[in-house]
């Protein structure tokens, strides 16, 4: 009997014991299901545009700011964030008329962005305008976050943006290569990630290759979201590296991105890219604007103006593309570049080309599209014969490996042996001055006049691109075409085909003949004579110690007879 008591007031005590645990998980784990429950439904609501290229008005139907803008009020919450790539602006063919005001954020500031991203890829409007435009449309721009190299745009605009959408704080850094390694971005991205405290998530807009991309994704995990400004994919799912979503809305406007990213559990949601359509209508009162834009750009440059004809499509970039030569299209802008002075060397890079001269009338609307975007403002160069040989040392070399980074020449012609060592290939090199051709001769001066696209690829030579003046003309790449095209005209040529029916010969393979070996070694570089002296002490040092190793071994053989003899 006294068993059955002492069982019973056992069981009282568990249950006492267990009613006051339970009572006490109720109490703490309430607010905690609440928190969680509260954190789980900070949804952020990222719309995004990329590669805008500078296409106000709509084409076709499709995209354009006033439709942008109409499907961007549609589709804002409160905890929603609008993040544009940049390039509104790098449009050749309208930037003679808003360039001399400078660049037109306002016109991104009404479509309803947060954030616009400024890269040192935008030349279409110089540095000088921008940071002129900037100053004067303070107030009435987006948060402008630039990472480049120019210490006066830095000052004016921003590298970091802290913005508070609905209850989520959401923090946005602006990244670009602007010349430097990965190492040196990587050190620089988390250096400004850091300055980001006590943010829900983190927006990264960069103007990074993909691989890249995926290294800053990688290592600084902090990075919830990348808006890939550069590279003009349609990607209707995120591309993922890690936890972090890298996003691209293509090209021109056609598409936006509109995305719900959960902060806490770091997760995407999203219908993939949605098409700004004919069925998308614009907004009223930036549409006007445009139209007045259309109107001011007739007046002052006339985009369907015939200016020429031509009888044959020029080269197109994927056939540029296929080896290192010369091609209509590429003669054509440095021959234009060519004319913009007196006895100059014209220079271009494939990479500021685009789009080629299509048969039939040539428009001021078609020689701006033969230019692309990046191609920017001339540009005068002072530079000695020697810088010219350095210059087609790397066209020989980088534009031989990769077409994509081949130069065209006007005024200039070289000679080249490829089976020679890199950077080492010039065998003869002429300009034209006064009607004739001459050699280069390394210590005098000669002009060159090419785009300040043109004049950043030559920074990647091996050698220092040496300028004794540079000077930058008020004039883009396409001006000077229109210009170039316009003096054909007055001249009395009606067929620009007729004028480019044979092949220039600017750069022309040779092959050393047998009997001629010893012309492999004439004529070498500076990196060709320290490839030589590196070559001779790697075969000094072989033939020494083969030599040591006979002298030794003979030793060895001597010493052995002795021995042999004695016994």
């Amino acid at each position: 009997m006294s068993e059955l008591k002492l069982s019973q007031k056992i069981n009282k005590k568990i249950l006492i014991i267990s009613l006051i645990l339970m009572a006490l998980c109720v109490v703490f784990a309430g607010p905690a299901a609440a928190k969680s429950k509260k954190a789980s439904n900070k949804t952020l609501r990222l719309i995004y545009t990329t590669r805008l290229d500078g296409q106000i008005t709509s084409d076709k139907g499709q995209g354009g700011i006033a439709k942008i803008a109409s499907f961007i009020q549609a589709n804002r919450k409160q905890n929603t964030i609008v993040i544009d790539g940049g390039t509104l602006g790098d449009n050749v063919l309208y930037a003679p008329v808003y360039g001399q005001n400078g660049y037109p954020w306002q016109w991104s500031k009404a479509m309803g962005d947060d954030v616009t991203l400024l890269s040192d890829d935008s030349r279409v409007v110089s540095a000088a305008q921008q940071l002129k435009a900037l100053k004067a449309q303070k107030g009435n721009t987006p948060a402008v976050l630039y990472d480049g190299t120019n210490r006066k745009l830095a000052a004016q605009a921003q590298r970091t943006a802290v913005f508070t959408k609905g209850k989520i704080k959401v923090g946005v850094v602006a990244v670009s290569a602007s010349g430097r390694g990965s190492l040196e971005i990587l050190k620089q991205v988390r250096s400004d990630v850091k300055k980001l405290k006590n943010c829900d998530v983190i927006v990264a807009v960069s103007d990074l290759s993909e691989k890249q991309n995926k290294m800053i994704a990688r290592f600084v995990p902090r990075i919830g979201v990348i808006v890939d400004a550069k590279s003009g994919e349609s990607t209707d799912d995120p591309v993922f590296a890690g936890k972090t979503a890298i996003v691209s809305a293509g090209t021109k406007g056609r598409k936006v991105g509109v995305m719900d990213y959960n902060v806490s559990q770091k997760q995407v949601k999203t219908n993939g890219l949605i098409a700004i359509d004919r069925e998308v209508k614009s907004d009223g009162a930036l549409k006007s604007q445009v139209d007045q834009l259309e109107s001011a750009l007739k007046q002052a440059s006339d985009p369907g103006r015939q200016i020429i004809t031509t009888q044959k499509d020029f080269t197109a970039k994927k056939d540029r593309l296929k080896k290192l030569a010369d091609n209509d299209t590429g003669s054509l802008v440095s021959d234009a570049y060519r004319a913009q002075g007196q006895d100059a060397v014209g220079m271009v890079s494939e990479s500021s080309l685009n789009q080629p001269l299509k048969i039939g009338a040539v428009t001021v609307s078609s020689v701006s599209k033969l230019f692309a975007n990046q191609s920017g403002h001339l540009v005068k160069l002072k530079v000695t014969g020697q810088t010219l040989r350095e210059i087609c040392e790397y066209d020989a070399t980088a534009g031989y490996l990769n077409p994509a980074k081949q130069l065209y020449f006007s005024g200039l012609r070289y000679r080249y042996t490829p089976v020679r060592t890199f950077y080492n290939r010039i065998i003869g090199l002429e300009v034209k001055t006064g009607g004739k051709w001459q050699t280069v001769r390394a210590g005098k001066t000669y002009t060159v006049i090419t785009d300040e696209n043109t004049a950043s690829c030559l920074a990647a030579m091996p050698v220092k691109l040496s300028a004794q003046h540079k000077k930058t003309l008020n004039l883009l790449g396409f001006q000077a075409a229109v210009q170039y095209l316009d003096g054909l005209g007055q001249k009395g040529v009606s067929d620009l085909s007729a004028a480019y029916l044979t092949t220039a010969n600017h750069k022309t393979p040779k092959m050393f003949k047998a009997a001629k070996w010893t012309r492999y070694f004439s004529h070498p570089s500076r990196i060709g004579v320290l490839t030589y002296g590196v070559l001779i002490f790697i075969l000094v040092l072989i033939v020494g110690a083969i030599a040591a190793r006979g002298i030794r071994n003979t030793r060895w053989s001597k010493k052995g007879g002795q021995q042999m003899r004695k016994y």
